[in-house]
């Protein structure tokens, strides 16, 4: 094998490691990007949650202060004595 062919050989080699890495780098990018992707969504809809949980919790503490007797509270908002009470204690 003569000097231009071993360093053809080994330009060949080191191009392969190169392309190899790369394309996992992409890969662990594509990933960490789905990742982050996904845990937006999910505080999204935490946020959604809590915004909603919040919002009851308003409108029940507002009808409690309207005089309005609690199971027509249940009633009126969908929520069960349980929810209802952990509402007014806190």
């Amino acid at each position: 094998m003569t000097k231009e062919e071993k360093e053809k050989l080994y330009f060949y080699q080191v191009m392969e490691e190169f392309y190899k890495e790369f394309d996992y780098d992409k890969e662990l990018a594509r990933t960490r990007a789905d990742e982050v992707s996904t845990a937006r969504a999910e505080g999204r809809a935490e946020g959604r949650a809590e915004g909603k949980a919040q919002s009851i919790a308003y409108i029940v503490s507002n009808m409690i202060k309207m005089g309005l007797p609690k199971e027509e509270i249940l009633e009126l908002t969908g929520i069960n004595a349980e929810e209802y009470d952990k509402l007014i204690t806190t």
